[in-house]
């Protein structure tokens, strides 16, 4: 097994071209980032970036805010194909809303495999503040209800959402 580190492009303010030196420079494996959603050009210009450093890329989704769960799964399914565009390693999404049903956001990770499926491109699913992952103990009944459910730990975001005052 070999272990990939990745830089990821939040809070970056360079040049994108300027980034990618720096990324490589400092020896890491590959980005993970969103790709622009409807600018075919400028995705294409960004992964030619990261292709040509010889870079790893993984594709993080992240934008799908539709508070319509309707539209939301359909937006979720459509950016998800943006990301496939660039062949990414995998995708890490923040998929759902915490205020989604479980069978809502389990409807959701159903996509996300049928898409797995269909492209080839797996997608884990990111322990978020906000989405149907936003803590360890709702997150286990969805891995209790799928045992093959894969999720990303952003542990940081689990710590912020179960944090309290202890006043309870």
């Amino acid at each position: 097994m070999k272990l990939n580190f990745l830089c990821p492009v939040w809070g970056n303010k360079l040049p994108f071209d300027d980034f990618v030196a720096r990324v490589k420079g400092a020896g890491y494996d590959g980005i993970e980032m969103s790709l622009r959603f409807g600018d075919d050009a400028a995705k294409r210009r960004i992964l030619k970036s990261i292709f040509d450093a010889e870079l790893l890329y993984v594709g993080q989704h992240w934008e799908t805010v539709t508070l319509d769960f309707e539209q939301h799964k359909n937006e979720y399914v459509r950016r998800l194909h943006n990301l496939a565009d660039g062949k990414p390693l995998l995708i890490d999404s923040q998929t759902g809303k915490d205020f989604f049903t479980f069978d809502q956001n389990m409807e959701l990770v159903k996509l996300a495999r049928a898409f797995s499926k269909e492209t080839g491109i797996h997608v884990v699913h990111e322990t978020h503040r906000g989405k149907f992952t936003f803590a360890a103990h709702i997150t286990e009944q969805f891995l209790l209800a799928d045992p093959d459910l894969r999720i990303g730990a952003d542990f940081s975001h689990w710590c912020n959402v179960a944090e309290s005052l202890l006043e309870n």
